[in-house]
């Protein structure tokens, strides 16, 4: 007869095996699970926390401020997080966007 274990108690096996000192083969045989089971739950777990990890959003709020005085109303200026600063004519934003965009979903 086939048992189905939860996910919790997936992550509970890996986490202890992780932490043993014994081969995957031996830590099955312990606990009376199959071998690729383990490895296929294993790579499955790594696969979401791998994902879980890249899921902050690819783009942050943008504030639009109104044309300055300074004579650059024609440009849009990005500031990065890190410091960096992209300006784009004002005439070219929405093919900027559409490339970032792009880009964004290829991660």
């Amino acid at each position: 007869m086939r048992v189905r274990y939860s996910q919790k108690q997936w992550v509970q096996w890996i986490d202890e095996h992780a932490k043993s000192n014994v081969s995957v083969k031996e830590f099955c045989q312990l606990h009376d699970l199959h071998v690729q089971s383990f490895y296929n739950w294993r790579a499955k777990l790594a696969t979401r926390s791998s994902e879980a990890q890249h899921s902050q959003p690819l783009f942050v709020p943008l504030t639009l401020r109104s044309p300055s005085t300074t004579g650059r109303s024609n440009t849009v200026e990005v500031h990065m997080p890190c410091g960096a600063k992209l300006c784009v004519p004002a005439d070219a934003i929405a093919t900027v966007l559409h490339v970032l965009h792009q880009l964004g979903n290829k991660s």
